[in-house]
């Protein structure tokens, strides 16, 4: 019986020698990066719901860039992204198969909106509504660039707003972020005042993955126009290669 509980204990140790270093119990893997895929955007689809402008991402099927990558050069530009952004010092654990923290690879420089009719005598029908509109996203850069510092949500001014304009990522975050709401902060501004770095690793971490996702941005007017009806609003995101994403979307104002 005690060279039988030897040889037990010699294979266990013989099993667990054999394992990846970076494998915890053959059901986690350690990733030490934050972001684990970088996709490329295809386009922008705006959707209205109750006079807001909820932006989705339409994401190129074999433009992604992930830490696990078998071809070399995706994992090169993942590399290449990872050591932009300073991304270095994570150590987390995440389920096999899992792959959550995905971010639109593309920066942008500038978003703009319009509309096709006048808006008020300050906003005739092609003029930028961008100083009268409240851009509102989500973003990790911040949480990447404080060494992992989670945001204070619960102290945050504007915690019941995105709440109400996210709601599917205050209630789900555990399938999307391996840290939680925290480890994505909020943007707040008018669209005019939009900056490089308020419009980068934008994406809520879900890679469009989800039947349902959530959007990524929500455009939202600070006043109402003064010519009522349906208005075809247009927003075009540029990015920092000149790329543009543009799509419309009828609202329509009582």
């Amino acid at each position: 019986m005690r060279h039988a509980n030897k040889l037990i204990l010699i294979l266990l140790l013989l099993f667990i020698g054999c394992k990846s270093k970076d494998t915890i119990d053959g059901y986690g893997i350690r990733i030490e990066a934050y972001v684990t895929v970088y996709h490329e955007l295809e386009a922008i689809k705006l959707v209205e719901n109750f006079k807001n402008i909820l932006i989705y991402e339409e994401l190129k099927l074999d433009n992604y860039y992930s830490y696990s990558s078998e071809d070399s050069e995706k994992l090169s530009r993942y590399r290449e992204y990872r050591s932009l952004y300073n991304d270095f010092g994570y150590d987390t654990i995440i389920s096999v198969g899992l792959t959550p923290n995905k971010f639109i690879a593309d920066v942008f420089t500038a978003v703009e909106i319009i509309s096709d009719k006048n808006f008020d005598a300050l906003h005739p029908a092609g003029i930028s509504l961008g100083d009268i509109c409240t851009f509102c996203t989500l973003t990790p850069l911040e949480y990447i660039k404080s060494k992992y510092t989670n945001f204070d949500w619960a102290d945050y001014e504007y915690y019941d707003e995105f709440k109400k304009l996210f709601p599917e990522i205050f209630k789900d975050t555990k399938y999307w972020a391996t840290t939680g709401i925290g480890s994505i902060y909020p943007v707040k501004t008018s669209v005019d005042n939009l900056t490089q770095t308020d419009l980068t690793l934008l994406g809520r971490g879900l890679g469009g993955e989800r039947f349902s996702p959530p959007p990524f941005a929500v455009i939202t007017f600070d006043t109402e126009p003064e010519e009522k009806g349906t208005h075809t609003i247009t927003v075009t995101f540029t990015n920092t290669d000149g790329d543009e994403f543009t799509d419309t979307v009828e609202i329509t104002f009582e």
